[in-house]
């Protein structure tokens, strides 16, 4: 029987990044002319008008430009919950830089199964993700827009 183990929740840490990284998202689309709402709830952070989903998170170790040796952007496998509740509506996962100057958006119709591997975290010893190709991936500057 497999099981799966995730980092102990953080409220410090929610706290601190989750109103930002949505605030990020919200203010680039916006500016795209995407009118988008960030909603608080169990469910993605910012949702576009049309609908599109977008689910954001700050990576506060990311400062400056991308390190060469990361060939992925790691995706916590535990928001495969989401593909599920938005299915059949576009869904887009954003990976912010501790800087606000990046960010990596990946679709989430590229989270597939051959991508879904484990890792030893900061938090966790055993944590699953989908470790999708930089090539399944867009980086975004967000200098200029935030």
């Amino acid at each position: 029987m497999s099981y799966q183990k995730y980092a102990q929740f953080s409220p410090a840490a929610y706290k601190s990044c989750d109103r930002t990284a949505k605030d990020v998202i919200r203010e680039y689309m916006n500016q795209q002319g995407m009118d988008s709402l960030a909603e608080e709830r169990q469910d993605a952070d910012v949702k576009g008008l049309l609908p599109v989903y977008y689910e954001g998170e700050i990576k506060p170790g990311w400062i400056g430009d991308w390190p060469e040796a990361f060939t992925t952007v790691d995706i916590p496998y535990r928001k495969k919950r989401l593909l599920e509740k938005h299915k059949g509506y576009a869904i887009y996962f954003w990976v912010i830089s501790g800087d606000l100057k990046h960010a990596w958006e990946i679709p989430g119709e590229v989270l597939k199964p051959e991508y879904r591997k484990r890792k030893k975290t900061t938090r966790t010893d055993d944590e699953e993700f989908f470790a999708v190709p930089l090539s399944e991936c867009r980086l975004i500057e967000l200098e200029g827009y935030i």
